[in-house]
């Protein structure tokens, strides 16, 4: 029979219910002592990054709340990025809240336009104001 199960019968194997049986009992105790932190530190972890993940999709809102295009009122989504010292020769990039990435200043009026309002450094509105005049 032991063919079946792929071993020799010079071979001294235990299935997994063989080695369960052969624990003694606070082994199996010390086990699920183990095996309940592992769990819980899981769920802390899977909680902690839903908050963090819930924290940037506020932080999200904030920015289109503060940043906006000025001609089509299109708002922020990506926060800007600054450079920050770590060590005296490690740097790392972090989110900066304080100004928006997906939104430029127009050469002209110096307010914040979306890439879609703005063309060669001139927004809309003071494109319109250049053609009218002419």
């Amino acid at each position: 029979m032991s063919w079946l199960f792929g071993k020799k019968d010079t071979e001294d194997r235990k299935e997994p219910w063989q080695i369960a049986i052969d624990k003694e009992p606070w082994q199996i105790a010390i086990d699920k002592e183990e095996e309940r932190k592992m769990e819980e530190k899981r769920a802390k972890k899977f909680l902690d990054e839903q908050e963090c993940q819930e924290a940037y999709q506020r932080n999200i809102q904030k920015l289109g709340e503060r940043f906006k295009c000025h001609c089509c009122g299109k708002p922020s989504k990506i926060p800007g990025k600054t450079q920050e010292q770590v060590c005296y020769d490690t740097t790392c990039t972090v989110d900066d809240w304080s100004k928006p990435d997906d939104l430029y200043h127009c050469d002209q009026c110096g307010l914040l336009t979306c890439e879609s309002c703005l063309y060669k450094g001139i927004c809309k509105t003071c494109a319109l104001k250049i053609v009218s005049k002419h």
